[in-house]
Order: C-alpha cells, then structure tokens, then sequence
C-alpha cells in the first residue's frame, strides 16, 4: 500500500496502517537515532516513544505526503532531549537484539560510521543522519531541520570531508561518487 494511503488511514485512527508505517520506518528511524546518541539502547528508546507521539499526533500532520520529514523531526527532537537529559556518556560494546542489516557493510565498519559520525558536532550530525540513514532528500532534510536546503548541502559537504579524515578515506576522489553528487 502507498504511504499517503497508510498516512491517511492512521490519521483515521487505522492502527494496522500505523504499524504498517512503523515497520516501514523503524530502521531508517533507528539508525538516525544511533547516529544521534551514544547508547543503542537510548536510541531504541527514543525511536519507540517517536512512534507512539507521532501515533497520538497523526491528527496534527497536515501534509500525508510529508509523513517521513515529520516523523524524522520528532526523532531527532527526541534524540536531542534524551542528550540534552543525560550526563552519562556510554561505551556499547553489544547492540540490542535487532535484525542483521540488509546491505553488505560488515559490523566492524557500520560501527566505524556510527563512531565517525558521533563525533560530528550537533548539526552535521543530524543532517547526516537524516540523509543517509533515513535517506530523506536535501528539501525534506531541510524541512525536518527547519533550515534553508542551501544549509543542509552545506552541512553534508563538511560532514563528508570531517568523516573522510576521521575514517581515513584520503582524498575527495576516493568518496564514492554518488555520495559526492548528493553532497552538492
């Protein structure tokens, strides 16, 4: 089923679309999360209290079509006040139980992104995350950052170049290329 049909029936009250929606995105959302925080299971946290506000605020989106934008941005909300609340900072050695990732990136260098990109400063990091990990276009990341798509395509290029030197890639030449044709 499309996604503007799911949107428009969980808006309804349609509790089998919404969990259609969530199955839809709960990897995108959690891979944001893990991006954003230092704890896999905060991040799991704030990705499950997302789902169950979006569900009690399906009647505030205004917009079916900007269903991902809007959840994305209450992720990161989220994301944002579970570090702003906690001082604790955490070192995860093992993940909680969740399905093996469909690419072929072994966990060793999924880790060594996630790491990389913890080490970003707030904005990058979001702008990152919602790009790549929930794979939003440069508008939509825009939309979910409440910030210009100049901005966002701005981010990217300095987080691409911070990550490059942090997981020792080299040279701009050796990003793959559509990764370098989204940063522009």
């Amino acid at each position: 089923m499309e996604e503007h049909e799911l949107v428009k029936r969980a808006r309804r009250g349609d509790v089998d679309a919404f969990g259609a929606l969530v199955e839809r995105y709960e990897r995108p959302m959690y891979a944001t999360a893990c991006s954003l925080l230092r704890s896999e299971w905060d991040a799991a946290d704030a990705v499950q209290e997302s789902f169950t506000e979006a569900f009690e605020h399906m009647g505030e989106l205004r917009d079916p079509d900007r269903f991902r934008p809007w959840l994305s941005r209450i992720v990161v909300n989220k994301c944002n006040q579970k570090f702003r609340d906690s001082a604790r900072l955490y070192l995860v050695e093992e993940p909680p139980d969740r399905p093996a990732p469909a690419d072929p990136v072994s966990r060793e260098e999924s880790f060594d992104l996630i790491q990389a990109v913890r080490q970003l400063d707030d904005d990058h990091r979001a702008t990152v995350a919602l790009r790549y990990f929930c794979d939003l276009k440069i508008d939509e990341v825009a939309e979910a950052l409440g910030c210009p798509a100049g901005t966002v395509k701005s981010r990217l290029n300095r987080a691409l170049a911070k990550l490059q030197l942090t997981l020792g890639a080299g040279t701009a030449g050796s990003v793959r290329p559509d990764v370098q044709e989204v940063a522009r």
